[in-house]
């Protein structure tokens, strides 16, 4: 049953939904763009809210400005704002940061304050306050490196209703709100760019100045947080092996782009159509052999599977504890070929999920401690020569 739907969905988006949710209930969404249907998101069960609510925060507040963001807000909850101890109303919110316009614009030394409330037989959260400054305390905004033949600047930091004016050698070339500025020119190598901002009649005293680079570093970005697939996960069997006369099994767990989330979902037919895709391979480190340390690079083989990689966590348990040596390394090594190999057997054989998906011209290899001197003879002692090695991270 659908109980909500937004047209023209923004970054973050949320839907409010109409009842509200119960206790229990099965929770899915789906997007459709020129007609074609998203995969379903990953199925959330809903359950009672975490008590007590976090304190929700009021960001810095200038004179002459007209909007209140706060952070710190709880998906589904209902936040109340104050101004000057009057009640301004209350907002439904998708969580994290929500904005609110106000009138008339605000003078210093103002007092705001804001608490929000999940079920209504639960107790409100701390209320968090702030206090309008002045103008003379609104700081310049930050902004990511600029370099030859841009067209525009993004700001890292910036106040939320603030109008942007950036400045190429001492000449005005763009002005709008942020995080993103056109400018009316392309701008050189060498050339001074100042930005500034303001609210209202209160404009910052200070600016932030950059020179114009001919390559600019990239800023510090996460490729997995654009979230392009759902991801499927299954531990893999491969039974058994011989190294060194001694008899080792071959499994793990593998994360991938799948139709939907959840445990061996079928792969995902948009990456499909376009042919095989890289696979990595991951070693852990030594550890107590009574731990499961493959299970650790969970976090970072979802990440990948959200690109579009498949991911491998080699089970190397039984070559843990506090012995070592070339023979433990190269043990090692042989469990990682051992995985290899099943998975190029999967690839050839038709295997439901990774029948021809896996481009063994694209194998990745990465190891922790002792993992990450495995992964580094692999190749070395690897006899099939079917398959490229792109790429070695070893790390202590």
């Amino acid at each position: 049953m659908e109980l909500g739907h937004v047209d023209g969905a923004a970054k973050h988006q949320g839907v409010n939904v109409n009842p509200d949710y119960g206790l229990s209930q099965k929770v899915q969404g789906w997007a459709k763009m020129c007609n074609d249907p998203s995969p379903p998101s990953e199925e959330y069960t809903t359950q009672t809210a975490a008590l007590p609510l976090p304190t929700p925060n009021i960001e810095p507040v200038y004179e002459g400005g007209q909007q209140i963001t706060i952070d710190g807000l709880v998906n589904g909850a209902r936040f109340q704002l104050s101004r000057n101890g009057i009640d301004k109303g209350t907002w439904r919110t998708w969580g994290v940061r929500h904005t609110v316009d106000l009138q008339p614009p605000f003078t210093t030394l103002e007092q705001l304050s804001v608490i929000q409330t999940m079920c209504p037989t639960d107790s409100p959260s701390p209320k968090g306050t702030g206090i309008v400054q002045p103008c003379s305390n609104m700081p310049a905004p930050g902004v990511t490196p600029i370099q030859e033949g841009d067209t525009s600047i993004t700001l890292t930091s910036f106040v939320s209703d603030a109008l942007i004016k950036v400045f190429v050698n001492s000449v005005k070339v763009g002005e709008s709100g942020g995080p993103v500025v056109m400018l009316t020119k392309a701008v050189h190598r060498g050339d001074t760019v100042d930005v500034l901002q303001s609210v209202g009649k209160c404009e910052a005293q200070t600016a932030q100045e950059l020179k114009v680079l001919c390559v600019a570093p990239q800023t510090t970005y996460d490729p997995s947080i654009l979230d392009l697939y759902p991801v499927g996960n299954a531990d893999y069997d491969g039974g058994t092996t011989n190294i060194l006369g001694s008899t080792y099994h071959v499994k793990g767990t593998v994360y991938y782009p799948a139709e939907e989330d959840g445990v061996s979902k079928p792969f995902n037919k948009r990456v499909a159509k376009h042919g095989p895709i890289p696979i990595v391979f991951m070693a852990h480190g030594n550890h107590d052999p009574s731990v499961p340390s493959h299970l650790g690079y969970d976090y970072f083989q979802q990440q990948l599977a959200k690109m579009g990689i498949i991911a491998v966590s080699v089970f190397s348990n039984e070559t843990n504890g506090w012995f070592g040596g070339a023979s433990n390394i190269t043990t090692r090594a042989q469990l990682i070929i051992a995985s290899i190999a099943y998975f190029q057997q999967l690839n050839s054989t038709g295997d439901p999920i990774f029948g021809g998906r896996i481009h063994l011209s694209l194998v990745g290899l990465m190891g922790h401690s002792r993992g990450g001197e495995a992964v580094i003879v692999v190749p070395e002692l690897a006899a099939r020569r079917d398959y490229k090695v792109c790429i070695i991270i070893s790390a202590c």
